[in-house]
């Protein structure tokens, strides 16, 4: 009688299958949020070369820049995050992922960022599909090549992150990280900001990141503000500096 197996151990042994499973499809997250991943993120500034260059935005002022970035753009892109996640299990599929992609440009006036958005959402969902061919993330890949439409990074991320069952919390501090950081690294090159000084923003940035995950599932449409103002328009003068650093 002692020999058989006991239901306390099969439970533990499946309790640590599950744990290593979810560590797993975390250290998967990580890599696709990671700033080095190979999609081109770190070429833009989205607006924010414009600004520096115009004086409107120096290192003492950059915290407080960033907070609202998080809680107007951040939020955005983490509401068409969550969108695209919770179409990851939808029984339909097609045009849903069409209207969030359709949002989501439409909520980016200014042309060099919204073809950036476009422009690292294919090449993140290329490289998903060369990782890992997931069914839902060939069908979004169809969908983009057959109807033609613009298949924007933060849509991308949310519907990688529901493939690898990463749950939706854990996504969305991800991407916001992601483009915080991304930021971050870009005013690095064109501002005296030391690498200490770049992680202490980052991290004081944590509360205001938290704010936004949490809001992000009771947040409508509706509720979502058309742009943010200052950026969008800075993205738009981008085009017009004598030397640009960035793509945008």
């Amino acid at each position: 009688m002692d020999s058989l197996p006991r239901v306390g151990d099969f439970l533990l042994g499946y309790t640590g299958v599950m744990m290593l499973n979810a560590a797993l499809a975390q250290l998967k997250l990580l890599q696709l949020a990671d700033s080095a991943l190979p999609i081109g993120s770190t070429a833009h500034s989205y607006g924010v070369e414009s600004l520096v260059a115009e004086g409107q935005l120096g290192v003492a002022g950059l915290g407080q820049f960033l907070r609202a970035f998080v809680q107007e753009s951040g939020q955005l892109e983490a509401y068409l995050a969550y969108q695209a996640w919770q179409l990851g299990a939808a029984a339909e599929f097609a045009q849903p992922w069409l209207d969030v992609n359709d949002h989501a440009a439409a909520f980016k006036p200014a042309r060099e960022s919204r073809h950036a958005s476009a422009v690292l959402g294919r090449r993140l969902l290329s490289l998903a599909l060369q990782l890992e061919p997931l069914p839902r993330w060939q069908q979004a890949n169809s969908l983009a090549q057959t109807q033609q439409i613009e298949t924007h990074h933060s849509c991308v991320f949310g519907l990688v992150a529901a493939g690898l069952a990463i749950e939706a919390e854990a996504m969305l501090a991800a991407l916001l990280q992601q483009m915080t950081l991304s930021l971050i690294l870009a005013c690095q090159k064109i501002l005296p900001l030391g690498q200490v000084q770049a992680q202490q923003l980052l991290w004081q940035l944590n509360p205001t990141l938290q704010a936004v995950v949490e809001q992000t599932p009771s947040i409508t449409f509706a509720d979502l503000a058309p742009c943010s103002i200052g950026l969008d328009a800075a993205s738009m003068r981008h085009p017009l500096l004598g030397t640009r650093l960035f793509i945008s």
